[in-house]
């Protein structure tokens, strides 16, 4: 087996088992990619599956909603994005742009599942995650009302 391909599955299994505290400065170095404030990490409409776990910086998530960009929530560390279009198969739902510098560590959906499957705090990260994602929504339609 390429060595690569064996150093990339250990640290899948580094990863899937240890979760966010497994990912120190090798794992950053070696996978995490880097936007600048303003640079688009998704955008809305594309045909993609990739998954993001933000390490450092905001994350603004915008919906154009007749012709207008409206804000749906500023995410940060230990937050994913594009977790929508793996589990339901779709093309992207909105936008996510750097409000700062950002790093994250993108996934494939293959090496995502692996992740995924390995250990259920993943499961809980993400259900966690959209949970406070609903609660945030809901309290800024409160606040237009």
């Amino acid at each position: 087996m390429d060595e690569s391909i064996l150093d990339k599955f250990e640290d899948i299994m580094k990863i899937g088992f240890g979760g966010l505290d497994a990912i120190d400065n090798e794992i950053i170095i070696s996978y995490g990619k880097y936007f600048e404030k303003g640079e688009y990490i998704i955008h809305e409409g594309e045909n993609t599956k990739d998954i993001y776990l933000i390490i450092a910086g905001k994350v603004i998530v915008t919906k154009e909603v007749n012709t207008t960009k409206k804000i749906l929530a500023v995410l940060g560390p230990g937050e994913i994005i594009g977790e929508m279009s793996y589990f339901e198969s779709m093309n992207r739902s909105a936008n996510c742009v750097a409000d700062s510098n950002v790093i994250v560590i993108p996934f494939s959906a293959d090496t995502f599942s692996e992740i995924y499957k390995l250990h259920p705090q993943w499961f809980e990260h993400i259900l966690k995650s959209l949970s406070n994602r609903i609660l945030n929504t809901l309290e800024l339609l409160k606040t237009k009302t």
